[in-house]
């Protein structure tokens, strides 16, 4: 369920029913993106990527493609793009992507990565650092990339032992500031 708060906090309207996963809003307020799950059939669910007015109405789909799973779409900071990761079952791959605000010109920024997550626009909307798992057994492990917006120059960040995540630009766009997850601890650096 997701809940509308009116800005003065007078009244809550529920705006959607369904299973979702995460949901963000444009920059300027206009629209909500979300990703839900679709049961097709028993044992078979894929998910969607939708955005609507946040009051509920005008539903598009920006994704209904059974053989892609989005998950937690995330609007650039300048409303034009929005970037998610998601399975793909033709390439056997999580695929870090991006689509424009209508769905069309979806665009794979992690070639050659097969478990891309947790994308993070920078503030000037040209790059996305993204989590990519690089070993999953047996401990596992994931570092920090960077990407153009168009797919160029994929960059790994770090080389760490540990698990780094949750990528986080600063507000001027130069530094990137990620968590460590390291014998049970987390740090932040």
């Amino acid at each position: 369920v997701v809940p509308a708060l009116a800005m003065d906090a007078s009244s809550i309207q529920t705006v959607l029913f369904m299973p979702i996963s995460y949901v963000p809003s444009q920059p300027d307020g206009s629209r909500i993106a979300y990703s839900r799950s679709d049961w097709q059939s028993p044992g078979m669910t894929y998910h969607e990527i939708c955005s609507m007015n946040p009051d509920g109405s005008d539903i598009d789909k920006l994704i209904d493609n059974p053989a892609i799973y989005g998950s937690f779409p995330k609007w650039s900071p300048d409303g034009s793009k929005i970037a998610d990761t998601g399975y793909n079952d033709t390439s056997d791959k999580s695929e870090l992507f991006t689509i424009n605000s209508s769905g069309a010109d979806r665009t794979t920024l992690s070639e050659g990565l097969s478990r891309a997550r947790d994308p993070s626009w920078s503030p000037e909307s040209r790059k996305v650092a993204f989590v990519e798992v690089v070993e999953e057994y047996p401990s596992y492990r994931t570092e920090i990339y960077s990407v153009n917006n168009d797919g160029s120059n994929l960059r790994r960040l770090t080389d760490t032992e540990v698990s780094a995540y949750s990528p986080q630009w600063s507000p001027d766009g130069n530094r990137i500031v990620y968590g460590v997850l390291q014998d049970g601890n987390r740090d932040i650096f």
